[in-house]
């Protein structure tokens, strides 16, 4: 046996069937919210088009992002990439997380008779 084919790692079906299940759950997410853009647009008073327009965007951000980030697999080695997504990733969920709990407090100072009003 040589060195290359002990290096080669093989798909077994346990992993195909993680790959499709982190596949099948990553474009399912683009649609989950259609049923619910009526009751969207209820809880946040925005009209049918904006809701709509959560859908919308969902898919073309998608579909940017396969355009973009897809072809940087073939320009630079994956696990250092890999690495880099996940700290943007990370990143950004920090950042998402400050801006909710600054809008929770706001939200809970402004509500009448909340303790920090």
């Amino acid at each position: 046996m040589t060195s290359a084919e002990q290096s080669t790692p093989t798909l077994t079906a346990p992993i195909i069937l993680l790959m499709s299940v982190a596949t099948g759950l990553a474009v399912a997410s683009n649609y989950y919210a259609q049923p619910l853009l009526h009751t969207i647009g209820q809880q946040f008073s925005i009209s049918n088009a904006a809701a709509g327009a959560i859908v919308t965007t969902a898919q073309l951000s998608y579909a940017v992002g396969l355009m973009l980030l897809v072809p940087l697999g073939d320009m630079f080695e994956r696990r250092s990439l890999i690495g880099l997504m996940n700290l943007l990733s990370a990143a950004e969920r920090r950042q998402l997380a400050g801006l909710l709990k600054k809008l929770l407090l706001k939200q809970d100072q402004d509500t009448p008779g909340s303790v920090g009003a």
